[in-house]
């Protein structure tokens, strides 16, 4: 049975897209009453796509972000709902970085939840003119391949980003 048969099968309010990696079509995203709301462990507009906290990292960012939003049928282009900003500090590695991601995610799920039961949610436009976009496909330069002659900095945020 295919995703949308199951899903029509029961009316539902609302659908949630956590650390899901399917890009799902717009007859589901039209399933629920309420709407369809996805996570992403990125500050929207930027950093959509996949890979978002080694990006981040080997970028040298120094804040990083998660975004409740609105699905359509673009790629993390919906209407935000609910952002929290999170430092980065100078040790961070991609996987500490999404433990940071993890844990606001889901403090700020209860906080969304409540805010939706009650209509205190008031969605936003993204600025989709600040957006970056990584693939699934896209890799860094250079093949992975560490270049001695990159400042320090750079070469460390690497190994920290992979």
């Amino acid at each position: 049975m295919e995703i949308t048969e199951f899903l029509s099968q029961q009316p539902f309010d609302s659908l949630f897209s956590i650390v899901n990696s399917y890009i799902l079509k717009k007859k589901v995203l039209e399933l629920p009453r309420l709407g369809a709301i996805n996570y992403h462990d990125a500050p929207l507009p930027k950093y959509a796509g996949v890979h978002a906290t080694s990006w981040t990292l080997m970028y040298g960012e120094k804040s990083h972000g998660i975004t409740w939003h609105q699905m359509d049928e673009g790629v993390d282009t919906g209407d935000i709902l609910k952002q929290v900003v999170l430092d980065i500090a100078p040790e961070e590695t991609a996987l500490t970085l999404n433990v940071k991601c993890y844990d606001a995610a889901i403090d700020s799920f209860t906080q969304l939840i409540d805010e939706l039961s009650s209509g205190g949610v008031w969605p936003r436009k993204q600025k989709l003119d600040d957006r970056s976009y990584f693939g699934r496909y896209q890799r860094p330069e250079a093949g992975c391949v560490i270049s001695w002659n990159r400042r320090a900095e750079e070469i460390d945020a690497f190994i920290r980003a992979v």
